[in-house]
């Protein structure tokens, strides 16, 4: 390998040079992606793997933007989408993913809170958190009695671990982008 020659560097430059319309599309496949991979059969050793919810992600990363109209259309198809495939009654997911998006946006726009890893990881959590809540409450409201808190639990793990991993693929704020840039 040459001197100062990454083999990210490409995928990298083009992917700084890439609009938020680009990155709401790519962000949106991998969406897409996971989503149907979550229809494959999903039990390791008798146990039943927990799936994450990758449309809270995407609402998390593209709410630091501020509202943009092509991010809630696709948080709300996906969330019909979720409300399909879980026969949950229409709308609560969409409700749910534009919630998260309201408080990313109530977050990183209003309060204007710099952009610090941690403190991004931080709210995050905190935002993903919510939603479960969210997410609880209306399945406990739904079904007329308590959910079970366990099988969340563990949806919520592996999409904070997930959103730790893939978060910057939902970044749409380019200005935001140039600023980490330098940090990463």
């Amino acid at each position: 390998m040459s001197k100062g020659r990454h083999p990210w560097r490409w995928v990298m430059a083009r992917w700084g040079e890439a609009g938020a319309p680009t990155r709401i599309v790519i962000g949106s496949i991998l969406v897409g992606a996971v989503g149907l991979m979550g229809f494959t059969p999903n039990v390791l050793f008798g146990t039943t793997l927990s799936w994450p919810y990758v449309a809270l992600i995407a609402a998390i990363g593209w709410g630091k933007a501020g509202l943009n109209f092509m991010s809630m259309l696709m948080l709300i198809l996906f969330g019909f989408g979720q409300d399909i495939s879980t026969s949950a009654p229409f709308g609560c997911f969409a409700l749910i993913n534009l919630l998260t998006l309201g408080g990313s946006v109530l977050f990183h726009q209003t309060l204007k809170v710099p952009s610090i890893h941690a403190v991004d990881h931080v709210q995050s959590s905190v935002l993903l958190l919510l939603a479960f809540i969210i997410i609880w409450f209306l399945a406990s409201l739904m079904t007329g009695h308590i959910a079970r808190i366990v099988p969340l639990f563990f949806s919520f793990l592996t999409t904070a671990f997930l959103q730790f991993l893939i978060a910057p693929i939902f970044n749409i704020d380019l200005n935001q982008d140039q600023t980490t840039r330098t940090v990463i």
